[in-house]
C-alpha cells in the first residue's frame, strides 16, 4: 500500500513550498529513488525547474519537465504522472487518481490559508480510503 507523508511547514509563501520540495527531492534522489513532482500548470513546472537548477550551487539535481524529451531521475509534470517512478511529491490542488502507482506520496502543507485547506482535503481523502498517514510537523523544530 502506498505510504502517504504530510510535511507541515511553518511558512506560508509558495517560494518556501518550492524550496522544501527541492530538499525532499534531493533527499529521495540521494537514496536512489526516482521522483515525480506534480504541479498544477506548465508555468509552475518552469518555476520549479528554474529553482532545481539553482537550488544548491555545490550540487546538481538531474531533472526534466514532462515536455522535455530526455529522461531524468526527477521529473516535473502537470498532466500524466507516468508509472516508472517511486516517489510522488504532490504540489497540485488535486489528489492524482494514479497516486497508487507510487510507493510513497508526499504532500506539503504550508500555513497559507488556501493551501492549508487543500492539504486538509487531501488528508481527508487518504484517511477515508485507509492509507497509512505519516505527519512531519516542522513547525515544532
Amino acid at each position: 500500500m502506498t505510504r502517504i507523508d504530510f510535511y507541515i511547514i511553518p511558512q506560508d509563501q509558495l517560494e518556501h513550498i518550492y524550496s522544501f520540495t527541492c530538499r525532499l527531492a534531493e533527499k529521495a534522489y540521494q537514496h536512489d529513488h526516482k521522483i515525480t513532482i506534480k504541479v498544477n500548470t506548465e508555468d509552475e513546472a518552469q518555476t520549479l525547474d528554474d529553482l532545481l537548477w539553482s537550488y544548491k550551487p555545490e550540487s546538481f539535481l538531474p531533472h526534466a519537465k514532462q515536455s522535455d524529451s530526455e529522461e531524468a531521475p526527477i521529473r516535473i509534470v502537470w498532466d500524466d504522472l507516468g508509472s516508472d517512478y517511486e516517489v510522488l511529491i504532490n504540489l497540485s490542488d488535486e489528489v492524482p487518481l494514479e497516486f497508487t502507482r507510487f510507493q510513497r506520496v508526499t504532500q506539503i502543507a504550508s500555513q497559507h490559508p488556501e493551501q492549508r485547506a487543500i492539504s486538509r482535503e487531501h488528508y481527508k481523502f487518504y484517511k477515508e480510503r485507509g492509507y497509512p498517514l505519516h505527519n512531519h510537523d516542522l513547525r515544532k523544530r
